[in-house]
């Protein structure tokens, strides 16, 4: 009595037991018309599958994306006439921009920051501007810009008298070794004892009582879905009221932009792609003019940089998710053998 329990006992936990089986006409396994249709249908199925998981490797069309915002310590320059240019000008009373010296005249300037033993040191250095239609002919975004009003807006001109063009660009941010911004300046004519050319005071007053500065600045756009073009450069709109009986100062800040993409087909392969964006705007109203200044716009960097990551399909990648699909279609039809079968 006692044995047979034990014996029941030990049955009970046996998790070593052996599945009796048996053949049939001396196969291990049942064959039947319709299993073998159900495998090749799933064959089927798995080759589709890689069919058109594999379409991505070569037309890169779905990367996976992630962005990261950095602190750029100490943001490189950008050079001005190959990468970044603006436009500013004056609207007149028809709502017309045009370069008009009876009523305002403009002011380039480029800034430095020089840091040494002996201190921090601000050096401005006057630029030479000209009418865009000039200074744009041979701009390589001249093609941005060709349908505005180019004799009526002011740009920084290609032929400077002091500077080389390599030496107009802008770099690292504000009180750091090495500190450049561009800065353009309108005041309302005066005439002094070498110009006797400004119109009637009450001329000027009428013409710059309420008014808009215009202006057109080069930028970039991110396009993460296109593998051989990952940005666009186009031209953004701002325009801003103003007065001579006030002082508008507006700051356009730029950022650093960096797109990374890993398109190696087996092993990592990193291309990158450095270019530069708008970050923000700002601008604020001084009420009591305390010079003839009524309109400074500055361009500068921010230490922001964005950076962009891009990671293509791979063969593993594919071979992961197609056999995936295999191993569920076998595991269904496994666990519904009974039914189907």
């Amino acid at each position: 009595m006692l044995l047979n329990k034990i014996h029941k006992v030990l049955l009970f936990v046996d998790q070593f037991g052996q599945t009796p089986q048996f053949l049939i006409k001396k196969d291990i396994q049942y064959h039947s018309i319709f299993g073998g249709l159900m495998t090749i249908l799933v064959y089927i199925i798995g080759l589709i599958a890689l069919i058109f998981f594999s379409q991505e490797i070569f037309n890169k069309n779905s990367p996976s994306v992630n962005l990261a915002t950095q602190n750029d310590g100490h943001p490189s320059k950008i050079d001005y006439f190959d990468n970044f240019e603006f436009l500013i000008g004056i609207q007149n009373q028809q709502y017309v921009v045009e370069i008009n010296d009876k009523f305002f005249t403009a002011e380039g300037f480029l800034f430095q920051t020089v840091v040494n033993d002996s201190g921090t040191f601000n050096i401005r250095h006057t630029i030479d501007l000209e009418p865009c239609s000039e200074a744009l002919k041979y701009s390589p975004n001249y093609n941005l810009f060709q349908n505005l009003n180019l004799e009526g807006y002011y740009c920084i001109s290609r032929n400077q008298s002091k500077f080389n063009d390599k030496d107009i660009f802008i770099r690292d941010f504000w009180g750091s070794d090495g500190f450049q911004m561009l800065q353009i300046k309108f005041y309302d004519c005066k005439n002094s004892s070498t110009s006797q050319n400004c119109a009637p005071q009450e001329e000027i007053d009428k013409y710059l009582g309420l008014t808009e500065v215009s202006l057109f600045t080069v930028d970039n756009l991110v396009k993460t879905r296109d593998y051989k073009h990952p940005y666009e450069r186009t031209v953004k709109e701002k325009f801003y009221y103003v007065s001579n009986n006030f002082q508008v100062s507006i700051t356009e800040y730029l950022k650093h932009l960096t797109i990374i993409s890993d398109d190696g087909l087996l092993f990592t392969t990193n291309k990158t792609i450095d270019m530069f964006q708008h970050d923000y705007l700002m601008d604020y109203t001084i009420y009591q003019r305390d010079s003839k200044t009524f309109v400074s716009f500055t361009v500068q960097l921010n230490n922001i940089r964005e950076v962009y990551y891009r990671k293509y399909y791979k063969l593993q990648d594919l071979a992961a998710q197609v056999g995936g699909i295999f191993k569920t279609l076998l595991i269904f039809v496994y666990l519904n053998r009974d039914f189907i079968f």
